[in-house]
């Protein structure tokens, strides 16, 4: 006579407890991610380089930095991840110099080109969130 054993090593309704749980971690891991990212892009200095008028000696606005949007450091410290509403929160001039923009305080209005720092591909994130998505779901089904 032949037997057989069925031996579980799974559980999907321990999955379905954690489903939540787990989607809403990846997402604020996704976002913490993301505003380290556009933090290290500025702080690794962008592209194109500050022009030489911009860099004058300026006793009102000392610059911390010769790199573009380092001057003060204020949208260094104001990108911040805010889970409750799912979005990264930032300075309000960050989208300007991310997208270039006419800039009033210079002669002529000079455009002040753009430097991206707010764009990450969304390639990049979408491998980020499967692979830890995936993780959390493998360590949710373990019995």
């Amino acid at each position: 006579m032949i037997t057989s054993k069925i031996i579980q090593n799974f559980n999907f309704g321990k999955l379905k407890y954690s489903w939540d749980k787990i989607i809403n971690d990846s997402l604020n891991e996704l976002g913490e991610d993301t505003s380290m990212t556009m933090i290290n892009r500025i702080a690794n200095g962008l592209k194109p380089k500050l022009a030489k008028t911009t860099l004058k000696k300026d006793k009102k606005f000392p610059r911390l930095s010769n790199k573009p949007l380092m001057r003060t450091g204020n949208l260094l410290e104001s990108l911040k991840y805010n889970e409750n509403t799912r979005s990264i929160e930032m300075a309000n001039y960050g989208k300007a110099h991310n997208d270039g923009f006419m800039n009033p305080n210079t002669i002529n209005f000079a455009f002040t080109p753009a430097r991206p720092f707010m764009d990450l591909g969304v390639s990049d994130s979408t491998k980020l969130i499967k692979k830890e998505i995936i993780k959390k779901i493998r360590k949710a089904i373990k019995i």
